[in-house]
């Protein structure tokens, strides 16, 4: 089944009417497969192209910058969707097709989403002791280490997770004889009782298979799990230390310390400048949302 019939009707109009759009198209399904895309995706991509290909009446590689650009601008104000999914695989479709064609692409990109930026929390000296000197540390436990020696040595529960951690797609025993059009490769044919048979293939086929086992950029192979996971692993640590997070505890801390001030017939206002607040309000506020009741009512009569 060719390219023109497993598409629909924009990929069917562009193969037709834009001179060399077939054979482009052609050319970028075969380098999504090499990569081990899934037939969605080039379908999702080449339907984008399409598109714009037909809205220019010209191949998506020859258009300049700034018409792509254009094109790009119009389609995201007529993206009634807040995650502007069409937009997107647009983007995305274009970039895989220059990169495909070994052109620049860089100038296409996705709006970047604005971070909160935070001031960090300082401490003072006396909060950092206390946060030491809390019952939960993990020093103050008693722990109970248990090690088992490994069965066979060090050497052998290496060499057991190397195999699955640094092991490459095929090994060279397997592979029986190569050509330059063909690979013969040995595999184990498990629906017929796991008898050893051989399999010949195209150099495209195997590079192609081969591929599949190449890891993404950035791929971890080996992870954390547990308390030490990466995921969160500052927040589940500040959990099990302190049975809260940090900064939840720093203003329990703070509380505390008002309340005492306040009861030493400390003014509210004054109370809000020594814990660090710009605004007594703003102090009243996070008061009374920790003791259940504004400072006032803690100054003795």
């Amino acid at each position: 089944m060719s390219v023109v019939e497993r598409t629909n009707k924009y990929l069917n109009r562009a193969c037709n009417e834009i001179t060399g759009f077939s054979e482009l198209l052609q050319r970028f399904e075969r380098k999504i497969s090499i990569l081990g895309r899934s037939k969605r995706t080039f379908e999702n991509y080449s339907r984008r192209v399409a598109a714009l290909a037909l809205h220019f009446e010209s191949l998506p590689t020859d258009l300049h910058p700034e018409q792509v650009k254009d094109y790009l601008f119009e389609l995201q104000q007529r993206s009634h969707s807040s995650s502007q999914s069409y937009f997107k695989h647009t983007v995305y479709g274009l970039r895989f097709l220059l990169n495909s064609e070994n052109l620049p692409y860089d100038y296409l990109h996705l709006p970047s989403i604005p971070k909160e930026k935070k001031l960090p929390v300082i401490l003072s000296r006396e909060e950092i002791w206390r946060i030491l000197q809390h019952d939960g540390l993990l020093f103050e436990k008693n722990w109970v280490v248990y090690a088992k020696r490994p069965l066979g040595g060090p050497k052998q529960v290496i060499e057991y997770l190397g195999r699955y951690t640094h092991k490459v797609a095929i090994s060279n025993h397997r592979i029986k004889n190569v050509t330059e059009q063909e690979v013969t490769i040995s595999y184990k044919d498990y629906k017929d009782q796991s008898k050893t048979k051989q399999l010949t293939l195209k150099n495209e086929e195997f590079t192609r298979r081969f591929s599949l086992h190449i890891l993404p950029k950035r791929f971890v192979q080996i992870r954390h799990y547990g308390i030490l996971s990466s995921s969160r692993k500052r927040g589940k640590l500040q959990k099990f230390l302190f049975k809260t997070t940090v900064f939840a505890y720093i203003r329990m801390l703070k509380m505390e310390h008002a309340i005492q001030l306040l009861r030493q017939n400390m003014p509210a206002a004054n109370v809000a400048y020594e814990l660090g607040y710009e605004y007594p309000q703003h102090f009243s506020t996070a008061f009374k949302s920790y003791a259940g009741a504004y400072p006032s009512n803690f100054i003795p009569t």
